[in-house]
C-alpha cells in the first residue's frame, strides 16, 4: 500500500457518492485515502495535510454555494505551504 494518502476535501454534510467511488477504486489499487471536512476550518485542514503529506489533494465541490470557501482554502494552503516550506 502507498504510504502517502490521497486526500479529498469535501463538504461532509451530505452524501458524496463521487468521492465514495473514487476512494473505492483507489483503495483497490493500493492507495490510502482520507476525507477532510471543509467545515473543519483552514488551520485544522492545513495541520492535517502537513501530517498526512499527501500525494494529491482533491477538492469535491458539490454545492456551488461553497465555491468561495474552497477557493479561500486552496489559496490559504498554497501560501502557507510555501511559507512553511511544506512539499
Amino acid at each position: 500500500m502507498v504510504s502517502n494518502p490521497i486526500v479529498f476535501i469535501a463538504f461532509k454534510g451530505s452524501d458524496n457518492h463521487g468521492i465514495g467511488y473514487l476512494r473505492a477504486v483507489l483503495t483497490e489499487a493500493g492507495f490510502k485515502t482520507r476525507v477532510l471536512d471543509l467545515r473543519a476550518g483552514k488551520n485544522v485542514i492545513l495541520k492535517k495535510l502537513k501530517g498526512y503529506n499527501p500525494k494529491i489533494v482533491g477538492f469535491s465541490i458539490i454545492f456551488q454555494s461553497h465555491i468561495n470557501q474552497f477557493i479561500d482554502l486552496g489559496l490559504f494552503v498554497i501560501v502557507r505551504s510555501k511559507e512553511e516550506r511544506i512539499t
